[in-house]
């Protein structure tokens, strides 16, 4: 079957058997994957500038990831830390013995937004469907179990062509300013429906738009070093003073996770200042949020940082009302392991 036909035909397809559409794709995402790991790179080249990361295609390449599957497809140092699913109902069993709801945000694979943008074709439908079944699938588990999940997969489809961008930056693993937008307005209608979130007091902040060159953390996998540096757009989130917003570590509000939390926030390798996730929810709620983010893994790295919080202020969890963990959808087979973390001494 052609790949144009796969791509056309893929949201029928809710199955994982041979043959089928979804699965097409996934082996050929699995191959790219597995192409890039012998020429020991990480970067796969795409269209029009795109750049992708090998090990998101092999997450997405290599199916359902838990239950039996988790310890053949995890990239996971021990067999008993490779399925997401008990690490993450258990970190929901300790919250709500707290009573903090915890909403999960996997970032969308750049791959499954932008298939068009790996393999040429010019019969795609409009919007690009979706072929990640696996993660669908994954999700209606987590939700029949209770968990509060926002899959913004359907959101970004629809706006992979957005007014102030693509939803991820073309020569970098993560997300774009456009996306981190776009995620804060998602998450902040769901927190709003809360009945504590009425009685916080509220602030308000200044935003303003603005441009700025990156270099990707794929860029210097090119071999044409003339290839310019990606231009993106990004919102900036300021106080009346015009400072940036600092993350409160009383706020009732915590964004847990990996670099997604941290670009456009945190500066230095993270581009810019004033323009991540963790700002763009302050300025969607009109309430600073307590940051708890690592460069890395959002899996486990992340629930040990946020244990190590609590350890230093005992009384932190009493002021806490919601937990946002929010990490690279390919964090279910890609991290070093899905450990069970206490989040209280």
């Amino acid at each position: 079957m052609a790949l144009a036909a796969v791509l056309l035909y893929g949201s029928a397809c809710v199955v994982d058997a041979p043959g089928d559409p979804a699965g097409i794709f996934r082996n050929e995402l699995a191959s790219l994957a597995e192409d890039a790991e012998q020429q020991q790179t990480i970067t796969v080249p795409g269209m029009d500038g795109w750049l992708f990361f090998g090990p998101e295609l092999r997450h997405v390449g290599v199916g359902p990831f838990w239950g039996d599957d988790a310890p053949r497809v995890s990239r996971a140092r021990r067999p008993d830390t490779a399925d997401a699913l008990p690490a993450i109902l258990d970190f929901q069993r300790q919250l709500d013995e707290l009573d903090v709801e915890l909403i999960l945000v996997p970032v969308p694979p750049k791959s499954i937004v932008y298939a068009d943008k790996l393999f040429s074709s010019a019969t795609l439908p409009t919007p690009l469907l979706r072929l990640d079944p696996a993660h669908q699938s994954f999700y209606d588990i987590l939700r029949r179990e209770g968990v509060t999940v926002i899959d913004l997969t359907e959101i970004f489809l629809e706006n992979r062509a957005h007014s102030e961008g693509f939803v991820y930056s073309r020569q970098d693993t993560h997300w774009s300013g456009t996306a981190c937008v776009l995620a804060a307005e998602t998450i902040a209608r769901v927190v709003r429906e809360r009945p504590w979130y009425a009685e916080l007091e509220k602030q308000e902040f200044d935003h303003a738009w603005h441009t700025t060159t990156i270099t990707g953390d794929l860029w210097p996998e090119l071999r044409d070093k003339t290839v310019p540096r990606e231009k993106l757009r990004l919102r900036r989130i300021t106080g009346k003073s015009g400072a940036s917003i600092e993350p409160d570590r009383q706020s009732p509000i915590v964004l847990l996770g990996d670099s997604h939390s941290l670009v456009f926030h945190s500066g230095e390798g993270m581009h810019a200042t004033g323009s991540g996730l963790a700002d763009q929810l302050a300025f969607e709620l009109g309430v600073p949020v307590d940051l708890v983010a690592v460069r890395g893994s959002g899996a486990t790295p992340a629930r040990v940082n946020l244990l190590r919080r609590t350890q230093r202020y005992p009384d932190y969890w009493s002021r806490k009302r919601v937990v946002i963990w929010c990490f690279a959808a390919r964090e279910f087979t890609e991290s070093d392991g899905w450990s069970l973390v206490p989040i209280a001494s």
